[in-house]
């Protein structure tokens, strides 16, 4: 039966050979294989003299040191020394059982580490990433990827062709569930929500359906509040809207829509005049961008006999930065200050991509 050792599996023992030379008594250092003499405890050492053992305990020799012999009396030239020492059963770091249940707590079949709460860390490391798994447990963070999680659940790769997070299920819908404060915002089959922002707004809803809708996209439809009468012949007059159908992002103030983002901007403009002289050599119509302008140009002179009413459409993809705004300018050109912008007239737009 093997006794305890410094081997997990048996207990092992270590044979030191050493050739004397007349009269030596100390035997130390390397032996005849190379090995170099160590021992723990003096009473787990044999020492044999040409096959015969040796009485310890300066009868025949001392063993104190950790990594000498000294014979009592010396040995003849070509003795054979041999030096057998066992290794003793020893514990390094260890938990006690409460310490472990503390730690590792098996209830009914379910393991919980870290009861306790201590700010130790919990690591899986996996075969090409020492932190395939990281709690971190002084900052109550997780990370997939990292060992310096920056938010509750933070996931890193390395490969660009790598997806950072993939949800998937077998069932014939895939579903993400976002909940907030224990009450299920959106889940299952019903929806998708995307939040953004300090406020926890939704960014981006897509429901059981497929339809996505996004509040916060930029998208705003807006009109006269009255009629705006007698255009100045010879000016850009900028057309006022004082009344906002809707403006989903808020982007529209003081006649202007302001970009909030870089982009490109579906731009629609319906307007209807009236009194429109027919003695105008021109009636220029603008869109108004800090990139470009988005014109049409009429000739009422040619186009009306008498005085009248029309309207006119333009629809327009514009580049516009952020904080690019775009307005609505008429100029008349030549005729009387007849021309008059009418509440019927609509000005629209929204972010396209």
């Amino acid at each position: 039966m093997p006794y305890i050792g410094k081997s997990p599996s048996a207990g092992v023992r270590q044979r030191y050979q050493y050739t004397a030379t007349a009269g030596q008594t100390t035997f130390t250092g390397t032996d005849l294989g190379n090995l170099t003499l160590t021992y723990t405890d003096n009473n787990f050492v044999d020492v044999f003299q040409n096959g015969v053992l040796l009485k310890g305990g300066t009868t025949d020799y001392t063993a104190t040191s950790g990594t000498s012999v000294v014979l009592t009396t010396g040995a003849s030239v070509n003795d054979v020394i041999e030096i057998i020492v066992y290794d003793v059963f020893s514990v390094g770091n260890f938990f006690n059982r409460t310490d472990s249940d503390s730690r590792y707590a098996l209830n009914e079949g379910g393991v919980v580490f870290n009861e306790t709460s201590a700010d130790v860390d919990f690591r899986v490391e996996s075969n090409g990433n020492a932190n395939m798994l990281v709690v971190n447990g002084g900052d109550d963070r997780v990370g997939i990827g990292t060992n310096s999680p920056a938010e509750a659940l933070e996931v890193s790769t390395t490969a660009d062709a790598d997806y950072g997070i993939k949800v998937a299920n077998d069932d014939t819908q895939a579903f993400v569930k976002v909940q907030s404060g224990g009450t299920a915002l959106y889940g299952g089959n019903t929806s998708v929500n995307f939040i953004s922002g300090s406020g926890f707004a939704t960014a981006m809803n897509i429901d059981a359906n497929g339809h996505i809708t996004m509040p916060k996209q930029p998208a705003f439809l807006v009109k006269p509040a009255s009629s705006q009468l007698n255009m100045t012949v010879g000016s850009a007059n900028t057309v006022v809207f004082g009344t906002e159908i809707f403006d989903q992002n808020g982007d529209f103030a003081s006649n202007a829509f302001t970009a909030p983002v870089t982009g490109k901007y579906q731009l629609n403009l319906d307007i209807f005049f009236t009194n429109i002289d027919s003695a105008s050599t021109e009636l220029g119509i603008k869109l108004e961008t800090s990139n470009r302008d988005h014109n049409i140009f009429i000739e009422p002179d040619h186009a009306f006999a008498s005085d009248g009413n029309h309207s006119y459409v333009m629809a327009t993809l514009a580049d516009m930065d952020a904080n690019d705004t775009v307005t609505v300018k008429v100029t008349p050109v030549g005729g009387h200050t007849d021309v008059d912008v009418h509440t019927h007239t609509k000005f629209s737009g929204y972010l396209v991509c």
